[in-house]
């Protein structure tokens, strides 16, 4: 076998290996715990949210939906892999509250959107990869209530988070 994990792990996650090779890195209670209540917490998540899953679940950013939609009694949504035809259409109609997207995604929906505003949505929380000041401006231009983030599996998915109101202060 490999190393010894610590015996309250819960989830064994590996990262994306953009600082060398992927690795393992153990997650406790305490560390799901933490990052769980900050995010709902930054992010004022309530029973009635209703959260579109775009994240694959092999990810720590996807794993995290599920478990903070779980503690917060959100709603989480899931379709599958991501299709921007369809995440645009349950954005736009009312359907969702909140989603989570990478960079790509941002500009697929933004590309397919009418100019009418995404009156449920919340949040649209933006990570995973740097996010062109130029698509930052052309989201919140439009209107869309974007959260940016910045986090890592180790840190339990978020570690910063700009939400929509600090993003419109000084994106």
């Amino acid at each position: 076998g490999g190393p010894a994990l610590p015996a309250e792990t819960r989830v064994l996650m590996w990262t994306s290996g953009t600082g060398g090779g992927p690795r393992g890195v153990a997650l406790t209670d305490s560390n799901l715990r933490a990052g769980i209540s900050a995010v709902a917490a930054r992010l004022g998540l309530r029973p009635s949210d209703r959260w579109l899953a775009t994240l694959g679940l092999a990810h720590v950013g996807g794993l995290l939906l599920t478990l903070r939609a779980a503690a917060t009694g959100a709603l989480l949504m899931t379709r599958g892999r991501f299709q921007a035809d369809e995440a645009t259409a349950l954005i736009d109609g009312g359907s969702v509250t909140h989603a989570s997207l990478v960079p790509t995604m941002l500009r697929q929906f933004l590309e397919r959107r009418t100019d009418r505003p995404a009156a449920s949505l919340r949040c649209l929380l933006v990570g995973g990869a740097h996010c062109p000041r130029s698509l930052v401006d052309r989201a919140v231009g439009a209107g869309i209530p974007l959260a940016l983030t910045y986090g890592m599996t180790e840190s339990t998915s978020q570690a910063a988070t700009a939400p929509p109101a600090l993003v419109r202060r000084k994106v």
